[in-house]
């Protein structure tokens, strides 16, 4: 089945139930962060974050929600303070209604930090 996610997540209830949905999955994993494409993936990645039980040793605002965006160059990229050279112990990138493109770079510059990547595509 195909959604198109901007058409779903302009409700802000709808995109909390997937978020939560989602964050079900995982339910057995240790998540230290959500990694998603800008600018399609910010929405859910936000949401299965906030949904997700806070990490260990975190600093008290639940599991960040980070995302990669492109550089002048065109080459996706960790920007604006998040890690860059050592990233989270395990990080999942969620980009659940598309495996295109993006989700695949998503995966490359988070595996080139240092993280555990892996897709999750419903």
């Amino acid at each position: 089945m195909y959604v198109q996610c901007a058409q779903v997540l302009q409700y802000p209830r709808f995109a909390e139930k997937l978020g939560h949905g989602l964050a079900g999955l995982f339910a057995n994993d240790r998540i230290e962060a959500v990694v998603s494409p800008a600018m399609g993936g910010l929405i859910i990645g936000q949401e299965v974050a906030r949904a997700l039980p806070e990490p260990a040793g975190s600093i008290g605002g639940g599991t960040p929600a980070m995302f990669v965006e492109r550089d002048a160059s065109g080459n996706m990229t960790l920007r604006r303070g998040f890690p860059t050279e050592t990233g989270p112990a395990r990080a999942r990138h969620l980009k659940t209604f598309a495996t295109g493109g993006s989700t695949l770079e998503t995966m490359t510059v988070v595996e080139e930090a240092g993280a555990a990547s892996s897709l999750q595509a419903r």
